[in-house]
């Protein structure tokens, strides 16, 4: 065989083994740049996945945290609701009652239910706008004035005109009350 074909032959086979040499490196390395990329990139979904999971747990205690203070605020104002639906037919029956038949443990029982009353409105407070606070304060007033000025040995029966007064604010206060209670029960 002539010299030239040799050479040609040699150069094919070692132009052939650099460009398979060159073709295997190329290979080598984008698989090790994909397995690099992939591993990046799964790292990245796994701090996304954890990401998100911190995200809903930080909303999920918020919601249970807003649903415990609507439980409580519905809680605190059935129970204020509840003593302002009996509290002024105390007051009326108290204060009706014959000067010759009142005593003074019908004054304590009313003032103890005053009490109550008073003790529920302050439990309920922090859930209270100002002014419902503020009405709520002067109907306390109201029927502890009545209470005073009518409840109790030798005081006399209380005028049909305070009664009307007394029940306007009361229904008012109890219309509001309500009205707040069935928001919540929406919850």
């Amino acid at each position: 065989m002539p010299e030239w074909v040799t050479q040609l032959f040699n150069g094919m086979i070692g132009g052939g083994a650099v460009a398979g040499l060159v073709a295997i490196l190329d290979f080598r390395l984008r698989e090790k740049w994909k397995h690099d990329l992939q591993q990046k990139l799964e790292a990245y979904k796994v701090s996304l996945i954890a990401e998100a999971e911190a995200a809903k747990a930080k909303q999920d205690l918020k919601k249970s945290i807003a649903l415990r203070y609507a439980e409580i605020e519905f809680e605190r104002l059935v129970e204020l609701e509840k003593l302002f639906s009996h509290i002024p037919s105390d007051v009326v029956r108290a204060t009706q009652i014959p000067i010759e038949r009142k005593t003074a443990d019908q004054t304590r029982r009313l003032t103890e239910k005053l009490t109550e009353t008073m003790r529920a409105s302050e439990r309920a407070g922090m859930f209270l706008s100002e002014d419902m606070k503020h009405k709520i304060r002067d109907f306390l007033r109201t029927l502890i004035q009545l209470a005073q000025d009518y409840v109790g040995p030798q005081k006399p029966v209380m005028p049909a005109d305070k009664r009307a007064e007394m029940n306007k604010l009361a229904n008012e206060l109890h219309d509001v009350l309500r009205g707040r209670i069935r928001e919540l029960g929406k919850l």
